[in-house]
């Protein structure tokens, strides 16, 4: 975060190369010192960053009229293929030994039938299962069923990834915002972090758009909010940074909404204006004449 501060403070100072180089070289370290998941979000915050900047030179900043669909495209494959290599680029260090034993260790302890993404987040095939079996009221909350706690051990064991020992507690595993609030909450549960998704992926695609000096920022907790709804559990300090996220991706895209209107009224306004002094203009001339 003080990384990512700093980002922010070279970008007021209309530096365009260091907020890029600092995220990603913090990216990086973080992939080195095993926390693969931030370090990931890093590097994707330096990709958007990047594209950010050659959109908004492209079409030299235009306030954001709307959110195109080809935007949208063009975000989901860049964001894929960046994240696409950079697993691949993590997989071939980790198993050159650059990383040291301890990461070699937690991937191939986390290497099986679907790679490290499922093996890192295993919780996600139980969920799932909790989920279909009662989709509509869910199973009450801190839902406890020694079925599904078991059931993950099994699932993993079936699918190649290393299990050892049991499960620790009798709560259905979930680990994630979206999912864990389905399992308890039922069909009525999601609702909120599937809308704090929506307003995520917004925000990103207006800040590729959008000339704005806390970018770095805005696009980490976007992606770090993107993340913890999909992937990580709801609960300790998430309970207040996950809502924190979401209240500055409200505050990023009202400010936007409100640019927009101020603009609009400034043209409307200039409009009128212009009508004015041209009657006032014809009917001068026609004094004259």
């Amino acid at each position: 975060m003080l990384i990512v501060l700093l980002a922010v403070w070279a970008n007021h100072r209309r530096d365009q190369r260091l907020p890029l180089v600092l995220i990603a070289l913090i990216g990086l370290f973080n992939i080195y010192m095993s926390f693969r998941s931030l370090g990931g979000l890093c590097l994707l915050t330096f990709i958007v960053l990047l594209v950010q900047r050659r959109v908004l030179r492209k079409n030299n900043y235009r306030a954001p009229n709307c959110i195109r669909f080809r935007t949208a495209i063009f975000l989901c494959v860049v964001l894929g293929g960046g994240a696409y290599l950079t697993l691949a680029v993590y997989e071939k260090a980790v198993l050159s030994g650059m990383l040291g034993e301890e990461a070699l260790l937690k991937y191939r302890m986390q290497s099986g039938s679907y790679g490290i993404l499922l093996g890192g987040r295993a919780e996600l095939l139980v969920s799932s299962r909790a989920i279909m079996d009662s989709p509509i009221i869910g199973h009450g909350s801190w839902a406890k069923n020694r079925y599904y706690a078991e059931l993950l051990f099994v699932l993993k064991h079936q699918l190649g990834y290393e299990v050892h020992g049991g499960p620790m507690s009798d709560l259905i595993p979930t680990h994630s915002h979206l999912m864990g609030a389905w399992v308890e909450a039922g069909i009525l549960g999601p609702g909120f972090w599937v809308a704090s998704l929506v307003l995520s992926w917004r925000a990103l695609l207006l800040l590729l758009r959008t000339k704005n000096r806390l970018a770095p920022l805005l696009v980490f907790f976007a992606a770090l909010l993107i993340w913890d709804i999909l992937f990580s559990p709801y609960g300790a300090q998430r309970r207040f940074i996950s809502t924190y996220y979401v209240v500055a991706m409200i505050a990023f895209l009202t400010s936007v909404t409100k640019l927009k209107k101020d603009k609009q009224r400034h043209e409307s306004f200039d409009r009128h204006h212009f009508l004015q002094s041209r009657k006032i203009s014809e009917a001068v001339y026609s004094l004259d004449r």
